[in-house]
């Protein structure tokens, strides 16, 4: 591509910020355990998923307390 302003040719070029490359890093890495999702989502789908009672009991009254 030829700059129409001083006849170079080259390649498009960007350049971002510390802070804007800080962002993209941490938009690209993920805590997402995707083995533990998969095997989550089969579970729900395969209709063997469950919680104890008394988890989800100590779960709201946690809630419920703080």
């Amino acid at each position: 591509m030829q700059d129409q302003f001083n006849g170079a040719v080259g390649a498009d070029e960007a350049r971002v910020s510390s802070t804007a490359s800080a962002v993209l890093q941490a938009l690209s890495g993920s805590d997402v355990r995707t083995d533990k999702v998969a095997a989550l989502q089969q579970s729900i789908a395969a209709g063997t998923y469950s919680v104890p009672a008394s988890d989800v009991a100590d779960k709201v009254l946690s809630a419920l307390l703080h």
